[in-house]
């Protein structure tokens, strides 16, 4: 029986690829939500 892959290793280059696209939006997305939160608090508008 053939082993599955994990998102660890990845099938092949493309999916490796798209796994290394996803996680670094998933950083830049987090980075700027943080930053709104900070704009939001800075000036008094946040809940």
């Amino acid at each position: 029986m053939a082993e599955q892959s994990s998102t660890t290793s990845p099938e092949n280059p493309l999916t490796a690829s798209v796994e290394r696209l996803r996680r670094e939006l998933d950083h830049w997305l987090e980075v700027a939500w943080q930053q709104g939160e900070r704009a939001l608090d800075k000036i008094g508008v946040r809940a």
